[in-house]
């Protein structure tokens, strides 16, 4: 049948004109035999079709509240819904079956694989494709192209036509490549029984007797192919513009924006629309600030805020969850985003790796705790890996170093490579057609979720979900991974068998395809909907704000494709950055023209923090207000929102406080020299770490840190000094130096080593080279080492108002010069600029030095106690191990301090014990340290009001 045209005006909204308009042609009706019972209105011989799913969801909700609110005790019959694109499908059957995601792209891969030369001329680095998964990922990309040819009534042999009567016959020979690969693709399809599932042409109408009428919402536009099909239909199909009858010369017979129209329209976009915002969180401070107009008079559900970007959704979560806004985003996440699909990207990466580092990422999914195996605690297991990690470096933990502890290794280490393998071990290495690895995929997910089994297809989800009272996204989020399994367990045999694969290529292809699911968030009774800002035309709601109005996302473009240039889609009729802006103009005015309160608000900033230009849609005006616009939009500012509207009643200043020490004297009995730094740079953070024990551990271990490339010096360096090396020469100080320094790389790291490690061993090789120029040079000026004197542990009971104090060192090094009689005490460092003790020892302030690091000082007296002879000269100095040669004189950097200092230092110290033992460990330090200790985020170093906010009161959760 012909289609009709029905025009809905654009006054108010376009989901409540078509409610208008069904009340008015399909209006309730009471039953010819039982006029006493409640009239009817029975819309269930319509199908309604919309751009989106949510637009059909929530006209059902508008036409349940119009039967409820509108008419007295009326029964509502809904019609049926659909997206534009599935309405094909709702309405069509297959002659023969059609192929599911997963056969489609195992016959495009069967079919580049059968024409290799002609691959080649399409993707010329498919000759050095091996992996299934990289087949597979080409695929994808082929039929994504291929389908979208199809939807606009093309294909790849009617490009390669156009390309081939071009003048100068530009990609006429990549179009015929590509020309060829689809005709053996259907031709692969077709030899196993499948349809194409992009050629709706081949699809047979069927209707049925049930369906009276079509009615197309909403649509800008068409594709061709779903044109075709709707000519096909034995029942009226009626489109619903949502436009004035007087704007008929603006659309074509289906609805459809008329591109040469709306390419030079002015819209009617007024200045009071348009806001503008630096920052991306400004963009979302700038909605809150539109929508708290309405506050007071509106539910939150009646507001909506479209994106542009979808990147800016975070920070309008962050924005909206301060102020006290619910929202929802109603496009949902991505599959693939989801946590089940993380736990599958990690077990990829552990397959394919089997490396210290994808084994410590898969055991650290939080997820992973629900396994029978983890359960007694793996938590409990983590920091250990950490720790092994960071001080051994392995690039695997199925070979220990030899200096590893065994109780360490074969205890809870080997228990979290337990806990992996119980994970992958059914899945095995060899290559098994895709459909036979849907089972072992579910069986795996099994093991942590409970809710899936060997039958994907069957598995009860949701109801397992219900069980473990787990939460409806991640429930929902397992329902669409089932969904995937069962379509993956389902795939034809035949085709499956022509490329079989390991597992890691089998669960690559499931996360390829699920970027193409989204997974709604749970509903949300009274909230912000977020919506695509394409989606916002089709909402019902009557304050609207719109973010991201930026050129680059509002209109969308369409450029980037490697195989369909926006030149080449104007040329060929389908969907260009015209089309696309022609559409969007439209969607725009609509908007504009049916919206009570409307804001477009545009960026200057980029989610990626590059600059950006309002959309070109913001400036589709003329005359004086496209200057007056243009001056508005392109001169640079500064300025931010100038208020939050908050849906609660902020108070002055914040109460939050971080977790207070206790109370009362401390008892503690010993302190590492190290320690008193810590103190001295804030009371503070000496409590959680001396007091509490609280460290950091990082998870990351990529190569020696500064403390572990610095101890692995020491090592080599204590090792050689407990040699005899008296007439050595450079030369062969160097050789040792180098061979002491392989052997303990071995004993730690082992021989296979991570490439990073054996970079860094070579820096260190470098750095130990010098230090054979300064041993000997320093040797000939009468210097040696004294008997003992080698990484010495000393303690000292230091006296602090007549009860002793134990405070702990190792000192690196002490020396003896016989010709002087003089003593050096040597502390060994080794980072790149030039170290100063003085510099990291004290500090002027005012007209005295203030102490900040005790280390040196407190060597030389505990070494003066045990070791040296009463009235001795000592000298302390660092003896740096630079990463450039400086000359044996750089290396040495002694520190110039009198017997006056080092008394201050001692006296310091006492101080120091004094407050410790009175428990004085509040306030945190004014600044915070210069160095880094993993405490920050605890002590608030980064909070713009980090001294207020210590000046609060207790926090209730320190008073247990």
């Amino acid at each position: 049948m012909r289609p009709e045209v029905a025009w809905l005006g654009w006054d108010r909204p376009l989901l409540q004109a078509v409610t208008d308009y069904l009340a008015q042609q399909c209006p309730p009706k009471h039953h010819e035999r039982m006029p006493e019972l409640a009239p009817q209105w029975d819309l269930s011989s319509v199908v309604v079709a919309a751009p989106s799913a949510r637009m059909g969801r929530r006209l059902l909700d508008l036409l349940a509240g119009r039967a409820q609110h509108s008419w007295d005790r009326v029964a509502l019959a809904p019609p049926h819904t659909a997206t534009i694109g599935a309405l094909p499908r709702v309405l069509g059957r297959w002659t023969c079956p059609a192929a599911n995601r997963f056969e489609v792209l195992l016959a495009w891969t069967i079919a580049m694989k059968s024409l290799p030369e002609v691959t080649a001329a399409v993707v010329p680095a498919a000759a050095t494709v091996q992996g299934s998964g990289d087949w597979l990922s080409i695929a994808r990309r082929l039929a994504a192209l291929h389908d979208e040819l199809a939807v606009e009534g093309s294909s790849m042999p009617g490009i390669a036509r156009y390309c081939s009567k071009r003048p100068d016959r530009r990609d006429e020979r990549r179009w015929s490549a590509l020309a060829r690969l689809e005709e053996r693709y259907l031709s692969v399809l077709s030899s196993h029984g499948f349809s194409d599932p992009a050629d709706l042409a081949s699809l047979a109408v069927d209707a049925g007797d049930s369906v009276r009428t079509v009615l197309i919402v909403g649509a800008a536009e068409i594709p061709h192919a779903i044109a075709q099909f709707l000519r096909r239909l034995p029942v009226p199909v009626r489109f619903l513009v949502h436009a004035p009858y007087e704007e008929r010369l603006s659309f074509d017979e289906l609805g459809s924006v008329r591109h040469e129209v709306w390419l030079h329209r002015q819209l009617p976009i007024a200045d009071d629309h348009i806001r503008q915002a630096e920052l991306p969180r400004d963009q979302a401070l700038e909605a809150l600030a539109f929508l708290g107009d309405f506050a007071d008079s509106v539910g939150p559900d009646e507001c909506s805020v479209g994106l542009g970007d979808q990147r800016l959704l975070p920070f309008v979560k962050r924005a909206f969850a301060a102020a006290g806004v619910p929202i929802h985003a109603a496009y949902g996440n991505l599959l693939l985003q989801s946590r089940p699909m993380q736990v599958l990207g990690l077990l990829t990466d552990y397959l394919t790796n089997r490396d210290a580092e994808s084994l410590a990422a898969l055991v650290r999914h939080p997820d992973l705790e629900r396994l029978p195996s983890a359960r007694s605690g793996m938590t409990n297991l983590l920091t250990p890996l950490d720790r092994y990690r960071k001080e051994h470096l392995p690039p695997t933990l199925a070979s220990h170093p030899p200096d590893a502890p065994e109780a360490r290794v074969n205890g809870k280490l080997d228990a979290v490579s337990e806990v992996a393998e119980s994970l992958v071990g059914q899945l095995g290495e060899e290559r098994r057609p895709l459909n036979r690895w849907a089972a072992p995929l579910a069986d795996a997910l099994a093991m942590i979720y409970d809710t899936l089994g060997t039958d994907p297809a069957a598995s009860e989800v949701e109801s397992g979900a219900r069980s473990l009272d787990m939460p409806t996204l991640l429930a929902e989020s397992l329902q669409e991974t089932a969904n995937l399994l069962a379509e993956m367990a389902s795939t034809s045999d035949d085709l499956a068998q022509a490329e079989p694969m390991g597992a890691a290529d089998a669960i690559r292809l499931v996360r390829r395809l699920a970027l193409d699911v989204a997974v709604p968030d749970p509903p949300r009774e009274r909230a912000v909907e977020v919506l695509d800002w394409f989606e916002m035309h089709g909402d019902d709601a009557e304050i609207k704000v719109v973010l991201g109005m930026n050129e680059g996302a509002v209109p969308e473009p369409m450029t980037g494709d490697p195989f369909l240039p926006d030149s080449l889609r104007r040329d060929v009729g389908i969907p260009s950055s015209e089309s696309r802006y022609a559409r969007d103009a439209y969607l725009l005015t609509a908007m504009v023209q049916s919206t009570p309160h409307l804001a477009l608000v545009a960026g200057r900033t980029s989610a990626d923090g590059d600059p950006v230009s309002p959309s070109r849609l913001l400036l589709a005006v003329a005359g004086e207000t496209l200057v007056r616009r243009a001056q508005r939009l392109f001169v640079s500012s500064t300025d931010s929102p100038t208020r939050i509207s908050l849906l609660f009643a902020p108070k002055a200043t914040s109460s939050y406080s971080p977790v207070r020490p206790g109370s009362g004297p401390c008892l503690l009995q010993r302190l590492h020299v190290t320690a008193f730094r810590d103190y001295l740079a804030c009371p503070y953070r000496f409590y959680l770490k001396h007091v509490l024990g609280l460290e950091s551990v990082t998870d990351r271990a990529e190569e020696m840190d500064p403390a572990l490339f610095g101890s692995l010096l020491h090592d080599v360096i204590s090792m050689f000094a407990q040699e005899d090396h008296s007439g050595a020469d450079v030369d062969e100080v160097r050789h040792r130096l180098r061979q002491i320094l392989d052997e303990l790389a071995n004993k730690r790291f082992g021989h296979s080593r991570l490439s990073t490690v054996d970079l860094q061993l070579a820096q260190a090789a470098r750095r130990l080279d010098r230090f054979a120029a300064f041993h000997c040079a320093h040797r000939d000026k009468g210097w040696h080492v004294l008997a003992g004197g080698i990484e010495r542990e000393l303690v000292l009971d230091l006296d602090v108002d007549g009860e002793p104090c134990r405070i702990e060192g190792r000192i690196d090094r002490i020396e003896h010069n016989v010709a002087s009689d003089e003593y050096l005490i040597l502390d060994y460092k080794s980072p790149d600029s030039r170290p100063d003790p003085d510099a990291s020892h004290r500090r002027k302030e005012a007209e005295s030095w203030k102490w900040t690091d005790l280390q040196l000082p407190l060597y030389r007296l505990m070494a003066m106690h045990h070791l040296l002879p009463p009235g001795s000269r000592v000298r302390v100095a660092l003896l740096w191990l630079p990463p450039q040669y400086t000359g044996p004189d750089g290396m040495l950097v002694e520190a110039r301090w009198g017997e006056e200092d080092f008394v201050s230092a001692e006296n310091c110290a006492r101080e120091v014990i004094r407050k410790i033992r009175r428990g004085i460990f509040w306030p945190p330090a004014q600044e915070p340290p210069p160095f880094e200790d993993g405490l920050a985020g605890i002590c608030m170093d980064r909070c713009a009001q980090r001294l207020m906010l210590h000046r609060n009161a207790e926090p209730p959760w320190s008073e247990a």
